[in-house]
């Protein structure tokens, strides 16, 4: 069994030293460490046998196994989850590919070697910004089931009434911090789409803005699903802090995605 970090620092490497660019997905770089060692040469390689963290995966039904369709027909269903807050989560994922996509054609451009390797860190970021948004897809079905879970609690005594209420208060709250690091990232990956668009192959300067677009879809569709929780919680402190830096968030994003539009203006004239 061999660590996952192990092999993604041997992907790493072994790209760098080729003149690629590291900032690509997980898969691509543990391929690129199976083919470089020769670890398929005595016998086919199984990433999801040989790698140690492969064995405890966080969510065993997570929808990312789904395809697009799959994914799409879930979404569609009359259960409240998957919904909008995975949504917006996946929105922040497709946002940080193409940053890194852009900044993948980027590296070995001609007429871009001044920033070879501000494109070629841009990628690592945005590859594992990505990871966080798709993590945060399964995150946000899971604790929303996991709210629904505690009203189905029993409430025949005082006591247990009481356990149920702290329950549900606590599972309502994890609820809105999933969101809510979805709302942080997301100007994360604002500020990724920016430095593209400054810095990128502008024959491909039509993807870094719809990443950006993303980027903000995913900002206000996590901010709404904030707002939508904060009435079910009696904590007035944790409301107040949440709504205030929220709002403070959500205000920042949209002017970075104003800036984003009026690059995008003067580039695409």
């Amino acid at each position: 069994m061999i660590p996952k970090e192990a092999m993604l620092m041997a992907g790493r490497y072994y790209l760098e030293n080729q003149g690629k660019s590291s900032g690509v997905p997980e898969e691509e770089l543990i391929r690129t460490a199976v083919i470089s060692l020769g670890l398929n040469d005595v016998a086919p390689f199984e990433p999801e046998k040989k790698i140690i963290e492969y064995q405890f995966q966080e969510s065993k039904n997570s929808l990312l196994f789904l395809n697009i369709r799959e994914f799409a027909n879930e979404l569609s269903m009359d259960s409240p989850a998957p919904g909008g807050g995975s949504t917006a989560a996946l929105c922040g994922a497709l946002s940080a590919s193409l940053s890194s996509m852009v900044s993948n054609l980027t590296v070995g451009k001609k007429g871009y070697e001044k920033v070879q390797n501000d494109v070629k860190n841009l990628g690592v970021k945005a590859q594992s910004l990505k990871d966080e948004f798709l993590r945060a897809v399964d995150l946000d079905t899971e604790s929303f089931n996991k709210l629904m879970e505690t009203f189905r609690l029993p409430k025949k005594t005082e006591a247990q009434k009481e356990e149920r209420d702290l329950a549900i208060e606590k599972a309502t709250k994890e609820a809105t911090l999933v969101p809510f690091e979805v709302l942080k990232k997301s100007y994360v990956a604002l500020e990724l789409a920016k430095e593209v668009i400054l810095k990128g192959n502008k024959n491909s300067i039509s993807d870094v803005g719809v990443a950006g677009l993303a980027a903000q879809a995913a900002a206000e569709g996590a901010y709404y699903n904030i707002k939508i929780n904060l009435p079910n919680i009696k904590d007035k402190k944790f409301i107040s802090n949440t709504k205030k830096q929220a709002n403070s968030l959500l205000r920042k994003i949209i002017n970075l995605g104003n800036e984003i539009r009026d690059l995008m203006d003067k580039e695409l004239k």
